[in-house]
């Protein structure tokens, strides 16, 4: 990977890692959560879940990508377009000795364009 895109990938990661924080600090998302949570209690199944937390602080960011997705569906194909150029040898530094394992297993998923389906749904 050129490097421009190291540096272009390192900043966007570290962007992400702001926005993050930043967003599951909001009461927005806590209350999305509880209330998402609630419903699933409601269900005959709701104990046999693990985690439950965790299950439903995934779900509702899988919601929040499809509808960004379907709002801005150009970003899908970014994201593809950027995953590939991505270079999992690349071992210069320990920050991408880790990113290459998971750029890896990533790729070993990339056929399967797993986003698409969600623009669809």
């Amino acid at each position: 990977m050129p490097a421009k895109a190291e540096k272009d990938l390192i900043n966007g990661i570290n962007q992400h890692y702001r926005v993050d924080a930043i967003f599951h600090s909001a009461p927005l998302f806590e209350e999305y959560c509880h209330n998402l949570k609630m419903r699933i209690m409601q269900k005959p199944w709701h104990d046999k879940l693990p985690r439950l937390y965790f299950i439903v602080h995934v779900l509702f960011e899988l919601v929040l990508d499809a509808y960004l997705i379907h709002r801005e569906p150009s970003i899908v194909k970014r994201f593809y377009q950027t995953v590939k150029e991505i270079n999992p040898t690349n071992n210069k530094n320990q920050f991408f000795r880790v990113l290459q394992k998971w750029t890896c297993l990533f790729q070993k998923y990339l056929p399967t364009l797993y986003v698409f389906p969600i623009m669809n749904s």
